[in-house]
């Protein structure tokens, strides 16, 4: 499923940019640490602002819960 969804990806890059000229190559080896812990970062630095609202939404949750737990004992 990864192979088709990667090609898939390569397919739209290729299409739209014909330079680019995109391959995958089936006996890539793995990432180093250094490059798994780079690119987590690339990855995790596009989702902040879903952590965010995680965190608002969680907060204004828990504060709403004590808020009516107060007042109705």
């Amino acid at each position: 499923m990864a192979d088709a969804v990667g090609c898939g990806m390569l397919y739209v890059v290729n299409s739209l940019i014909p330079s680019a000229n995109l391959v995958l190559d089936p006996a890539l080896k793995p990432p180093g640490d250094l490059q798994a812990k780079l690119l987590r970062q690339i990855v995790l630095s596009g989702l902040g602002d879903h952590v965010a609202r995680l965190v608002v939404e969680l907060f204004f949750t828990v504060a709403f819960y004590f808020f009516v737990s107060s007042t109705v004992c």
